[in-house]
């Protein structure tokens, strides 16, 4: 049986505006300080804040969020938007951080009015709000998605591979044009037997739902591993 090359999406920020998509899909917005220098965050970025595994931003302000309670509906669409899971699940994994001595747990209010409050006190804070609410003293943050990949074409797994068993992963850096095609691909990590270059001709061939800013599609950069087991 030949060996399968396989992929995964690794959901890093890349470069400069990656992952981009305007924050009329949900019903929260993510807020900042004034003065944080940070404009956008994907979503996995912003969930590592909120589960404290990220703690200082990128000009080493500690990182201080700032939860809606449990039960509110605003937390709710959050916590399933951005963390991908339920407030019981987070609120457990939390518990786990917090019982092994890991983390503090992020500062739980009643309303946006407190939310609004504290991040605007608070350089590091960062926090979310229902989407209708009235903006004081405060900034919003850009939420950013991965497009959507909607072709795939296998990567050739090549004879000179098979013949000497070579296995590991192709690291590449992906340009998505704003109609969704890859447009280049570049090598990060590497793998001999022509394995690199049957991942980049693979790539070319995929086809992306784009990223999009404010609703409109948007040029894209983005990273992804192709396994060759």
């Amino acid at each position: 049986m030949r060996p399968l090359a396989m992929f995964m999406i690794v959901l890093a920020a890349v470069g400069f505006a990656d992952w981009v998509v305007g924050q009329d899909r949900v019903d929260f917005l993510v807020i900042v300080h004034p003065e944080n220098p940070t404009r956008s965050m994907d979503y996995l970025e912003v969930s590592d804040m909120f589960l404290t595994k990220t703690k200082k931003w990128g000009d080493k302000t500690v990182v201080r969020p700032v939860d809606l309670k449990a039960g509110s509906p605003i937390r709710d669409s959050f916590s399933k938007e951005i963390h991908q899971k339920s407030v019981a699940s987070v609120e457990s994994f939390l518990h786990q951080q917090i019982f092994s001595g890991r983390a503090k747990p992020p500062l739980v209010v009643a309303s946006d009015a407190e939310v609004v409050d504290f991040v605007s006190k608070n350089p590091g804070a960062i926090g979310y709000v229902s989407s209708n609410y009235e903006l004081v003293g405060v900034r919003v943050l850009l939420l950013l998605v991965s497009p959507q990949r909607i072709k795939f074409v296998e990567p050739r797994y090549t004879s000179s591979a098979r013949r000497a068993k070579a296995h590991g992963t192709v690291v590449l850096e992906l340009l998505i044009d704003a109609d969704g095609n890859v447009t280049d691909a570049y090598a990060l990590t590497e793998l001999g037997f022509g394995l690199t270059q049957a991942a980049i001709n693979a790539a070319k061939q995929w086809k992306y739902q784009p990223a999009t800013l404010a609703g409109e599609p948007t040029e894209t950069t983005i990273r992804v591993s192709v396994r060759f087991n």
